[in-house]
């Protein structure tokens, strides 16, 4: 079924200039796509993007959010990095090991007076 939600996502959606795909918010959350975890990735997560890069006709960018364990953003089918985090670790992060790959950092922080860290950004 996700695979062919996905191919339908991608024909419906895929023509649009301002598209780019994110395969999964915090793909490592997902238990039931995240069995079989190794080496920063998973056999469901890897067979859905090979299957997003084989449907999408129109090479929009793509990549998979991190939740608590990176993907392996060196697979063919990723065009850059997505990561969420403190800016400072971006070396540590990311250190060269996916190749040269752009890297989107595309959740720093959030407004508001959450108690973690994460979550107390002041808007001013």
């Amino acid at each position: 079924n996700d695979r062919l939600y996905l191919e339908y996502a991608v024909a419906r959606l895929g023509a649009f200039s301002n598209v780019w795909w994110s395969l999964a918010n915090e793909w490592d959350y997902v238990r039931c796509k995240s069995q079989g975890l190794s080496n920063g990735g998973s056999p469901v997560w890897d067979e859905l993007g090979e299957t997003l890069a084989s449907e999408d006709a129109h090479r929009r960018p793509k990549s998979i959010h991190n939740g608590a364990h990176l993907y392996n953003h060196s697979r063919a089918w990723v065009s850059h990095v997505s990561l969420q985090g403190k800016l400072s670790e971006i070396p540590s992060i990311v250190g060269g090991r996916f190749g040269v790959k752009p890297v989107v950092w595309d959740e720093t922080k959030y407004e508001g007076n959450i108690p973690l860290g994460w979550g107390r950004l002041r808007s001013d």
